[in-house]
């Protein structure tokens, strides 16, 4: 029977140990986006530590074998944005359950961040999970976060491509903004899209 398995970086920690978890990171590959490679080999054990963000290894168990084919990482990041930059709709959302500064007119709501996301092509372990399967294990993680420390937001920043930003509407994410990176890591295209999403 075939199955997925989310583990806590931290608990895989506890009981690997760094050497045997960095050996199993080791066998993450994501050549389509090498910035999620690089987070999840090189930042994920000292962000999990120092509690800036969590990751979440996701496997597929076939019998007794378990085989890494994504994870995401997530991070409770409060969120300013402007009310103008959304729907009628979204704006009255952001009004229940946000506050409104005045200094700088924009709201301020407390929301998760889905910080990293994505799939294992190692092997061809990316065809054993789809992408709508493994966003569903996030929003279902980002959902049991939320019922215990409150907040009815999730958000993502995505580079400027209409694949990506395709996927994420189709998800329920709504474009709010966009902002500029100048980190070298990442792709030529510096621009990253923002997109909400209100979770019930």
């Amino acid at each position: 029977m075939e199955e997925y398995i989310q583990i806590n970086l931290g608990h895989l920690l506890e009981e690997k140990g760094e050497n045997g978890t960095n050996s199993i990171l080791s066998t993450f590959s994501c050549p389509v986006n090498k910035d999620i490679e690089d987070f999840l080999k090189n930042k994920a054990i000292s962000f999990s530590n120092m509690g800036f963000a969590k990751t979440h290894l996701v496997f597929l168990k076939k019998d007794a074998e378990l085989d890494l084919v994504g994870y995401f990482a997530i991070a409770n990041k409060p969120l300013e944005i402007k009310g103008s930059a959304l729907s009628q709709t979204m704006r009255k959302k952001i009004k229940n359950h946000g506050a409104f500064d005045p200094i700088t007119k924009r709201y301020v709501v407390p929301a998760i961040l889905i910080a990293q996301f994505g799939k294992n092509f190692n092997d061809g372990n990316q065809k054993q999970i789809r992408g709508d399967e493994l966003m569903h294990l996030t929003l279902e993680k980002v959902k049991s976060v939320q019922s215990d420390v409150g907040s009815r937001f999730a958000y993502v920043e995505c580079e400027n491509k209409s694949k990506l930003i395709n996927f994420y509407e189709r998800h329920g994410f709504v474009k709010f903004g966009e902002r500029e990176t100048d980190r070298k890591s990442e792709s030529s295209n510096r621009t990253l899209v923002q997109l909400l999403k209100y979770i019930r």
